[in-house]
């Protein structure tokens, strides 16, 4: 590389790594390895931008703050699918500190905890689209959850196929199905469309441009009524990609968002889960959800009998694929990252309980959470 081309690719990297440097304390040895500079070249190099005073002082906390895909830590990726037995992406993420605290209704401005979750995973998405685009194959069959994750990496994909036309162009044949019922699944951040299963495939459909008689939507409440008859479509081929988020059961969970009707006969065990998480800390954070299936991300020697009934009836009555398809498909393609994931994430890679088969597992999250994924493990 010549030392012209070597210089301008160094400033177009400038942002970036001081954001490493500065706010995430990064040696720059181990920069050296992302970078592939010497630590010497980028220390020179830094030492010049200061010298320039090329870098403001910005307040962390502006809301106007958006959180930025820097690329891919390779060696973290490898760690975690080596620990997990899984296929881990782990992006670095700058500018989604904040997502990396817990979101508690009772800290101060809170708010500013959920805004940075959103912009965790839509720049996640970003990494993710790609990805999905190489995945996808003509007369597939694919599986869509709700969701951020899933939608904010829909809507990416969209972003791409009117960049590069050609792109995304030859997949008329393909087969969606949405996974779970329900409607207004939200993000604190700004969008213009809800995030459910239906949306995200009527989305999907719309950027390959899918016949609409393989177009397969679970439409209806979030859950079945008294009589049972709401009961979902199954798909009765294998799923060769279900794309999935991930989620923990509390009160900012959309579940609790619906107008009471929508509850339907769920709204029963919704409330006994919440008055015993409200109750014992150790539960708060206790129940994982994939494709609005519950399963368990505590340890359930001490929880009461009630508590495990009440898990138990939501799934009996949520509007959702079987958990047998999920867990049949051929790749189960997970994003998820910051905080409020940790624990639903832990659990799915080490629940006997997990509703995916880890070696069917494809896990995009960022650099923060694989390293507190890899500390549990």
């Amino acid at each position: 590389m010549s030392d012209q081309r070597e210089g301008q690719d160094l400033e177009d990297l400038a942002l970036n790594i001081a954001t490493e440097h500065l706010l995430g304390g990064v040696p720059f040895k181990e920069l050296s390895s992302r970078y592939h500079y010497s630590p010497a070249t980028l220390h020179r190099r830094f030492q010049t931008w200061l010298n320039q005073k090329r870098f403001q002082l910005v307040d962390k906390q502006d809301r106007r703050t958006v959180a930025r895909f820097a690329g891919f830590d390779d060696g973290l990726g490898a760690r975690l699918s080596k620990a997990a037995q899984i296929r881990a992406r782990v992006a670095i993420i700058l500018g989604a500190e904040a997502a990396c605290s817990p979101l508690r209704d009772d800290g101060p401005q809170p708010e500013l905890a959920y805004l940075a979750a959103d912009r965790l995973h839509l720049a996640l998405a970003e990494a993710t689209a790609p990805y999905l685009m190489d995945r996808l194959r003509n007369n597939m069959h694919i599986g869509v959850a709700a969701g951020r994750g899933v939608g904010f990496t829909i809507d990416k994909l969209g972003e791409l196929s009117e960049k590069r036309p050609g792109w995304l162009t030859g997949y008329s044949g393909i087969h969606l199905y949405s996974l779970s019922g329900g409607g207004r699944v939200g993000a604190w951040y700004p969008i213009t469309r809800d995030l459910d299963a239906d949306e995200n495939v009527f989305r999907l459909a719309s950027i390959l441009q899918i016949n609409r008689q393989a177009v397969h939507y679970m439409r209806g409440w979030i859950s079945k009524d008294d009589n049972g008859q709401k009961r979902p479509p199954v798909p009765e081929p294998t799923l060769d990609l279900a794309f999935l988020g991930i989620g923990q059961l509390n009160r900012q969970h959309h579940f609790y968002h619906f107008d009471q009707k929508e509850f339907g006969p769920m709204q029963e065990p919704l409330e006994v889960i919440w008055k015993f998480q409200e109750k014992d800390g150790r539960l708060r954070d206790s129940v994982a959800e994939v494709c609005h299936r519950l399963f368990l991300a505590c340890d359930t020697s001490d929880v009461p009998q009630e508590f495990l009934d009440a898990v138990k009836k939501v799934n009996n009555l949520v509007l959702a694929v079987e958990a047998r398809r999920i867990s049949e498909a051929e790749e189960v393609l997970v994003v998820g990252a910051g905080a409020s994931k940790k624990a639903a994430l832990l659990a799915l890679l080490t629940s006997v309980e997990s509703p995916i088969e880890r070696r069917h597992l494809t896990l995009f999250t960022d650099a923060w959470t694989a390293k507190e994924l890899l500390e549990a493990l």
